[in-house]
């Protein structure tokens, strides 16, 4: 299996992570063969103070086309109502012949 375009990763995950009115912008991704994992640096506008943040995530590949982790940034999480972190993934499309 080979590795998402990075174009394809920054679109997912600015559509998974961006909720309400807090949007998050992609701002550079890369891949690492060796940990199948795309590091994902990215920022956020948050809504109540306009105040831009910005962090970084580290996708790690299940072996099946999913990268997934959970963002653990207080700054983020907390004004969307997550305590435990926030769960963001991206997904290759399937193998199989569309019908």
């Amino acid at each position: 299996m080979r590795p998402l375009p990075v174009d394809e990763v920054a679109k997912q995950f600015k559509a998974h992570a961006s909720v309400g009115e807090m949007r998050v912008k992609a701002q550079d991704v890369r891949y690492s063969p060796k940990d199948d994992a795309y590091r994902i640096r990215y920022s956020w506008n948050e809504a109540t103070t306009g105040r831009i943040w910005s962090s970084e995530v580290k996708l790690v590949g299940d072996g099946f086309g999913v990268y997934a982790e959970t963002i653990q940034s207080s700054q983020f999480a907390a004004p969307l109502g997550y305590k435990n972190g926030f769960l963001v993934s991206v997904t290759s499309p399937s193998t199989l012949a569309k019908d």
